[in-house]
């Protein structure tokens, strides 16, 4: 996943020089090459008629009350439109726009709600039926979004740029009230990650200042 990138330059591993190489993502044709034979793998499992990937229904037995069928994830879908953005081919790009206004749809947005900011793991399940809802998904969506507006923000439609943006707030916003602590590794670090970068991309000191802390 891209955002780890990110994440090693911010942490200071990674000189952030790499970015600027030419070809990023890409260091080398026959990188470009398997990354694309794997993204032609993904397209056989995109639902035109939803606009997200679809597939079996697996779980590791929690959080979802979905037993079987077919379902369509927000996380996968989200990394398919993440991916299909690097590739940097322009019917790609639009099939990604499609997916991110499609799932963008599925966040709770409403502040008096409990799960505010957060998305359903499937589009088939809304959040009032999970058992319980995925506060983490915040903090995975929320990279997920981020990604698109630090890699490709020149590239999206105003109107969906706007929505993307105004998605990341809410999920920011979950990230800082659940307060997750370093106990809690990689969640903590991720919504570290989301919400500094967030808040110096959208110019929101709030975030800034929490992913400092």
């Amino acid at each position: 996943m891209r955002f780890i990138i990110h994440l090693l330059i911010l942490a200071g591993l990674i000189p952030g020089f790499l970015r600027a190489e030419e070809g990023f993502p890409f260091r080398s044709p026959l990188a470009r090459e398997g990354f694309m034979k794997a993204l032609a793998a993904k397209d056989t499992h995109y639902s035109e008629k939803e606009r997200m990937i679809a597939r079996p229904f697996s779980s590791p037995g929690y959080h979802t009350t979905l037993k079987g069928g077919t379902v369509h994830p927000t996380r996968d879908s989200l990394e398919y439109a993440v991916a299909l953005l690097d590739s940097g081919d322009a019917d790609r790009a639009r099939r990604a726009f499609d997916i991110i206004d499609r799932v963008i749809g599925l966040q709770d947005q409403n502040p008096e709600h409990r799960t505010y900011g957060i998305w359903p793991w499937f589009m088939d399940e809304p959040l009032e039926q999970m058992a319980p809802p995925d506060w983490n998904w915040a903090d995975f969506c929320g990279a997920l979004l981020l990604q698109t507006i630090l890699d490709h923000r020149d590239r999206l439609p105003e109107a969906l740029r706007k929505k993307i943006t105004d998605s990341i707030t809410h999920a920011c916003r979950a990230i800082i009230k659940r307060n997750v602590g370093p106990g809690y590794t990689n969640i903590a670090i991720m919504g570290g990650y989301v919400t500094l970068v967030a808040g110096e991309q959208l110019n929101i000191p709030e975030f800034r200042d929490y992913g400092q802390q």
